[in-house]
């Protein structure tokens, strides 16, 4: 009876942590992902200042586009394997051959995506010279940099009342 009690808590826990993404490799920033694509938007949006040539403009471009369809793809079947745990972790006997399978190929894909994010900044960074690059850093500390806590502040009020106003347009079920 305990050990069963045990093995249930386990799963619920396992269950809950893979749910709420406890189990990730966000970290405590952005996304690794959202960090490249902003570098590259910033890049595109500020192509005067890093005077970008037409052929830069379009490597990154491509390379942003060819990029994200990636992530998104990758990003798709990492939800889709998480649908098949959830699955196999409702069943009353949960069979281990079945759940490891899937959490390989889940963390095998989030590797994968991670690399291949990486071999895009790469690539990016190889489009750019060395002074385009040093001046994109100091643009994106400026346009980037944490802002102080009265307008962390503030900008989290102003999203409360954002929902605050959204549930109160919504009809009441009673």
């Amino acid at each position: 009876m305990r050990k069963k009690l045990l093995i249930g808590l386990a799963v619920c826990i396992t269950v809950f942590s893979l749910s709420t993404g406890v189990v990730s490799a966000k970290g405590k920033g952005k996304d690794l992902g959202d960090k490249i694509f902003k570098k590259m938007h910033l890049a595109l949006e500020e192509k005067e200042d890093l005077k970008l040539s037409d052929s830069q403009i379009d490597q990154i471009l491509n390379l942003k586009v060819k990029t994200k369809k990636d992530c998104i793809m990758k990003k798709a079947e990492i939800k889709t394997l998480l649908l098949d745990l959830k699955v196999q972790l409702m069943e009353d006997n949960i069979d281990m051959g079945k759940v490891n399978p899937i959490i390989d190929k889940k963390y095998g894909l989030k590797k994968e995506k991670a690399k291949s994010l990486l071999k895009a900044y790469a690539s990016f960074k190889d489009i750019l010279s060395k002074e385009q690059m040093d001046k994109l850093k100091e643009i994106y500390k400026q346009k980037c940099s944490m802002k102080s806590y009265g307008e962390k502040k503030e900008m989290m009020n102003k999203k409360m009342m954002e929902r605050k106003h959204q549930r109160m347009d919504m009809p009441s079920r009673y």
